[in-house]
């Protein structure tokens, strides 16, 4: 009788962020939305994770010039059209480089809400709206 075990992979996994507020006009925002990021079990150290940014519910599809993009440390970055406020679904999902050999699992999920709200007025206090 011949035992042979195989390698499986286990997933990654990360905390995430459930709402990121955006108060902000324009230009591009970035927000760290995963932190404790981890391989698996200490045989994974090695790996990588890439993410994956994925729009699922879009209230006001104008609310970002292009797709939000995510750094391997848990960073999302997104381009904002002005003057626009709404809501999106995310989900997030990332990916190890161990692969599913052996039945392994390499990814793992999570949802993330965007709210973008207007910005609120402001004012100089060091302007006098009454001098001349």
């Amino acid at each position: 009788l011949t035992l042979r075990v195989l390698p499986v992979n286990d997933p990654p996994s990360f905390d995430c962020r459930s709402v990121i507020t955006v108060i902000a006009d324009f230009g591009q925002v970035c927000y760290d939305v995963a932190s404790g990021i981890t391989m698996g079990p200490e045989n994974e150290n090695e790996q990588t994770i890439s993410f994956a940014v994925s729009r699922e519910v879009v209230e006001n599809t104008n609310l970002l010039l292009g797709e939000p993009f995510m750094y391997a440390n848990g960073t999302v970055c997104m381009n904002l059209v002005s003057g626009e406020e709404g809501e999106e679904t995310w989900t997030i999902t990332g990916t190890d480089s161990g692969g599913t050999d052996n039945s392994g699992e390499d990814s793992f999920q999570c949802q993330l809400t965007l709210l973008r709200v207007e910005l609120p007025p402001w004012f100089d206090s060091n302007i006098d709206p009454f001098e001349g």
